[in-house]
């Protein structure tokens, strides 16, 4: 449209020369004016922010300065594209160039209409290209790793990656430097530190003293590091041997190795758990086992120390002779492990208490036989009339419950001497001791049933008996007075 009104402003001006120069200044204003509608419309020429943000990303590193000072530039393109079309114009019209200026309510207007949208594109655009041209050579060493957080491994790397650049980075970028150059790196080194960690714990040792164990281990990991770095793509990505976990794993592994040549051997070793063996050991001390849970305590402690020295001697056994001292010191010194104290009571709890509690029930049966024996065969009774009594009494299950307190029951209460009684044992004749009296009071009562029925029937027949006696007399008066 803005050439066909050149064109034909130019064929007007065949005329005479003062109407071509009204017919040329006709057609340069009406050119501009739509020269002017079209920049207002359009904006000026993509590109020229992001070339300016590239070319002194310094200056407009953060987006709050880039914004602002991006509105400069924007104002001057399009005030550049106006005078450039302004020149074009001019050029074809033959007319030597004069004075066009884009007004400043258009570039305003122009402004608003365009350069929010136009800043965000070209930002990111601007933003994209850097990013594409950073690089990251750096990255931590094993010892960064194990001497910092990831946030101050990160800060670090962040500072290093920016200051390897050569020109400034926006802000945007650096959340993509943290993104996808920092964090994938940290990530790596700290999933490599784990399976270091791991390995030790996994990696096959043969050693018995802590020293050696620990020796091996340091090998056995420096050469896995080793062959991974040979197999690897790209070997420089590679971790090596990060020595600040090493020196925290280490230990740990160390125990469970030494302590696992212990703990295997604890589940095999065979303890001795017969009723003559308890029967002997509470003997030794009686007045200690009274009570059940007292006595499997120290029973519990007898046969814990028993299996460990045990399974001590039998590791101690296969291990290389130079190792065994430090393994027996070791092992002794770490002989409340968790890792001991488990394997431990899993045996005691499988095997060894199951058969300790029947050998104690047998102890206490044999004792209480002792003790109590015409309890124990059934032929205790007690006295008719201690049985007439605490039967007749409203508290008769109290009363037998406190048989050893009761009159008349002297001799079987003071039957043990004074010698400690397992409590299985007087728990024993206590239910013998109820039950004789059960017996008791149910003789008694089937007694007094019998009875009650005898007198009701004697009864009966007497009263049958006067009865007839009147009915076959119906003379009543005395003989002895007619």
């Amino acid at each position: 449209m803005m050439m066909c009104a050149i064109l034909f402003a130019a064929a007007l001006s065949s005329g005479n020369a003062e109407f071509d120069a009204v017919a040329r200044d006709g057609a340069r204003a009406i050119a501009q004016r739509r020269a002017a509608e079209e920049i207002l419309a359009k904006g000026p020429p993509a590109g020229a922010l992001e070339k300016a943000m590239l070319a002194d990303p310094g200056r407009f590193e953060k987006p709050g300065d880039a914004e602002r000072l991006c509105r400069g530039v924007f104002e001057r393109e399009a005030k550049a594209a106006f005078a450039a079309k302004a020149k074009a114009i001019d050029e074809r019209l033959g007319m030597a160039p004069g004075k066009a200026e884009f007004e400043p309510s258009k570039v305003e207007e122009m402004v608003k209409r365009h350069y929010s949208n136009a800043f965000k594109t070209e930002r990111r655009s601007a933003v994209e290209k850097q990013a594409k041209g950073l690089v990251a050579s750096t990255r931590p060493s094993e010892r960064d790793f194990d001497s910092m957080d990831d946030a101050r491994l990160g800060a670090m790397m962040l500072e290093r990656i920016l200051m390897e650049q050569k020109t400034p980075v926006f802000e945007e970028n650096r959340q993509f430097v943290s993104k996808r150059m920092v964090e994938p790196v940290l990530a790596d080194g700290r999933r490599e530190q784990k399976r270091q960690a791991e390995y030790l714990m996994r990696a096959r040792c043969d050693a018995y003293a802590p020293s050696a164990i620990r020796r091996d281990l340091r090998a056995r990991l420096e050469g896995n590091v080793k062959d991974r770095r040979a197999k690897a793509a790209d070997p420089a990505k590679e971790w090596g041997v990060f020595e600040g976990m090493f020196e925290r794993s280490v230990d740990s592994a160390v125990e469970r190795r030494a302590l696992g040549r212990v703990e295997r051997r604890i589940d095999g070793y065979e303890t001795k758990v017969d009723v003559q063996s308890v029967a002997k050991a509470i003997a030794e001390n009686p007045s200690a086992h009274v009570k059940a849970g007292e006595s499997e305590a120290l029973f519990r402690s007898k046969y814990s120390a028993e299996m460990l020295s045990g399974a001590l001697a039998a590791a101690c056994a296969e291990a290389p002779a130079q190792e065994r001292d430090e393994f027996r010191a070791y092992v002794e010194r770490h002989a409340d492990a968790a890792q001991i104290k488990k394997a431990v009571e899993q045996r005691l709890q499988k095997d060894v208490l199951p058969k300790w509690r029947k050998a104690r029930a047998e102890a206490a049966a044999r004792q209480a036989a002792e003790t109590w024996p015409r309890l124990e065969d059934g032929t205790w009774h007690p006295d008719p009339e201690l049985a007439d009594e605490t039967a007749a009494r409203s508290d008769y299950n109290a009363a037998v419950r406190n048989w050893r307190r009761a009159k008349g029951m002297e001799p079987l209460a003071g039957a043990a001497k004074g010698r400690p009684v397992l409590e299985e044992a007087s728990m024993r004749a206590d239910v013998k001791v109820a039950a004789a009296f059960d017996i008791a009071r149910a003789a008694i009562a089937a007694q007094s049933a019998i009875v009650e029925r005898c007198h009701r029937t004697v009864l009966e027949e007497s009263r049958k008996r006067k009865d007839a006696f009147w009915t076959r007399s119906p003379d009543s008066r005395p003989s002895w007075g007619s």
